[in-house]
């Protein structure tokens, strides 16, 4: 029969558990190290891919030797992506199936979206996409409320007890590369730089332990061992020995399983070596997935790292910068030079002289020809052009994106191509509505349970009723955390121009609200056109629209009038189909442009050749 005790753990000593905390701490050090190893090919890719999206003339890159960039699609693909995908700070909806708790949700969601406006989290995410599409993986912080720490590097404004979200980048970057998916890592891991006058507060207020601080001293930002970093390439790569304050590096490091951010100082940034004790140690106080929120837009099968976005363009990019470099040197070979005989040479001379505009008497024409040599290939101007092409299909239809005109013969095939070409761009889409949707919860959960943030929110009530004035306090909640559901509006974060808002509401008045005017009007709801003419002048920026839409005083109510008959009918009263060509076949005006030298030179000599141009009389 087995003892009672058996299972039971054994008893030891104080000194045994701590030197197995000390080995613990060893095995977790060197499991940092070589996985932050195993990422050095991403940061170096990313940090490439940085340089080329930068172009040669960033930070004094043009005196390295970085070959010229004529034209930089990458910089292009990338933007009119960012307008599609982080243009603007996210509208967040707080919703909830009780009923007894709506009221309150919607002063959730009005302290919620201050807050956002607040931190400015639409330049965290914007940062945060833009990271994605270099080194494939975009990383957010969220911050404990009761930490103590900066997390936003270089922001000392930042408000230690307000929940924050501040980015994180691969060179200051680990997490566990031994496995397949980031829900399964045993570990992550990010390198900050506080001032030493808050770490010594830090050790006043209790956040960091004394007696593992023993020892620490302010360090420098970089050494001359530091390997190369995207954050140099704007100040150079000068160790920084006369920074405003002294400075520590320190580092968090989230152990999911135990839940729990261990924080440690830093020994070496080169190769992410933590050293002693920890520090701190908190209990994470938000949501399941923990503080940090990664992002990639193409997930690799069996691998945590997603593949690049920028990669994938680099190349044709490069080709058609090569292509551009080496139509350059054709173009600066060529030639032009008058040529005589012994007959001609006096009027060789005198046509070398003479100004624009001048008569020039008794010359021989005959005897004076025009040479040219060199010159641009004109096969090389059409392997660029659909170079360019293919570098639009290849980036999501970039032409369509950045409204640079139609791609097709027809209007049906065009909205074909723009469909397709946004079906990738979607996708891209759901995935940063997803990730800002666990960023923004995450932010909610630290906020329902700080104890001192204070937000006075403004709810609109609707139906023209004036907005409530209302307060967010610590300690004033009702229900709990897990009854609201986060949802966040897609279309807030995509950029649309004023006109493009005022198109939406012509719309929406058109084919839904006039209409039905008739039925709104049996029903007490009208259409405010002065309103709507305020919006339209500022949408516009047409101030002159108010002058032109007056009041006439008195509104008439008199619901018989032929007038309110035509408004309660619909607008659309038949449907014509007509099939309209697309002028997309043809060049566009600056591609014949572009063309047309190549054009010349294919009339005259040709590429890399010489010869003689003019007409019967020596003429060119």
């Amino acid at each position: 029969m087995v003892a009672e005790n058996a299972y039971r753990r054994p008893e030891h000593s104080e000194a045994y558990y701590m030197a197995l905390d000390l080995q613990r701490e060893e095995q977790l050090f060197k499991a940092i190290e070589s996985s932050y190893k195993s990422l050095a090919p991403f940061r170096e890719l990313n940090r490439n891919l940085v340089k080329d999206y930068t172009g040669h003339n960033y930070g004094g890159a043009s005196a390295t030797g970085r070959p010229k960039k004529y034209i930089n699609k990458m910089f292009q693909a990338i933007n009119g992506h960012m307008m599609l995908l982080a243009a603007n700070r996210p509208q967040v909806m707080v919703q909830t199936e009780f009923m007894q708790l709506r009221a309150f949700g919607r002063l959730y969601q009005t302290a919620l979206n201050n807050l956002l406006a607040e931190i400015e989290v639409e330049t965290t995410i914007r940062d945060w996409v833009l990271s994605t599409f270099f080194g494939g993986l975009g990383i957010i912080k969220v911050h404990l409320k009761d930490s103590g720490m900066v997390r936003y590097e270089g922001d000392i404004a930042a408000d230690p007890g307000c929940p924050f979200a501040s980015n994180v980048y691969l060179d200051d970057w680990v997490h566990d590369m031994g496995v397949k998916r980031y829900s399964q890592t045993k570990f992550a891991s990010d390198m900050y730089r506080i001032t030493w006058s808050q770490f010594e507060q830090g050790l006043e207020d209790g956040l960091y332990e004394a007696e593992y601080a023993e020892g620490l001293t302010p360090n420098t930002k970089f050494t001359d061992t530091d390997q190369d970093r995207v954050d140099q390439y704007s100040r150079g790569y000068m160790s920084d020995l006369d920074e405003l304050e002294p400075m520590i590096d320190l580092a968090d490091v989230w152990l999911p399983k135990e839940r729990v951010i261990k924080t440690y100082a830093v020994e070496s940034r080169r190769d992410f070596r933590l050293k002693g004790r920890a520090l701190s140690i908190m209990e994470w106080d938000g949501i399941e997935m923990g503080p940090y929120h990664l992002l990639g837009f193409a997930d690799v099968p069996e691998n945590i790292m997603p593949s690049s976005i920028a990669a994938h363009w680099e190349a044709l990019d490069e080709f058609i910068n090569i292509s551009f470099r080496k139509k350059s040197r054709q173009t600066n070979r060529m030639k032009e030079n008058l040529c005589a005989n012994s007959a001609g040479t006096d009027t060789a001379h005198r046509l070398k002289k003479a100004n624009d505009g001048e008569v020039l008497t008794n010359v021989n024409l005959e005897s004076v020809r025009t040479f040219r040599q060199g010159g641009s290939d004109p096969n090389l101007d059409v392997t660029i052009q659909n170079s360019l092409g293919l570098f639009s299909q290849v980036a999501n239809n970039l032409d369509s994106i950045l409204g640079a005109g139609p791609q097709a013969e027809t209007l049906g095939q065009e909205e074909l191509i723009r469909s397709a070409g946004n079906r990738i761009a979607s996708q891209m889409q759901y995935r940063v509505i997803e990730g800002t949707t666990k960023v923004i919860s995450n932010l909610g959960c630290l906020l329902w349970k700080d104890q001192f943030k204070e937000i006075t929110a403004s709810i609109d009530l609707g139906n023209g009723i004036e907005p409530q004035q209302d307060h967010w306090k610590p300690g004033d909640r009702e229900g709990n955390f897990q009854q609201y559901n986060f949802k966040l509006n897609m279309y807030s974060m995509m950029y649309r121009s004023p006109a493009q808002q005022s198109q939406t509401v012509t719309q929406l008045l058109m084919q839904v609200y006039l209409p039905a005017l008739q039925l709104m009007q049996q029903q007490g709801i009208s259409i405010d056109f002065a309103a709507l003419t305020s919006m339209f002048s500022e949408l516009l920026y047409l101030p002159e629209l108010k002058s032109v839409i007056v009041s006439q005083g008195i509104p008439n109510t008199d619901q018989s009038s032929p007038s309110s008959e035509v408004m309660g009918k619909s607008p659309v009263t038949s449907r014509n189909y007509t099939r309209r060509s697309v002028p997309s076949g043809q060049p566009s005006g600056q591609e014949l442009v572009y063309q047309q030298p190549s054009l010349n030179g294919a009339n005259g000599s040709g590429h890399g050749g010489s010869g003689w141009s003019g007409n019967n009389n020596g003429w060119m």
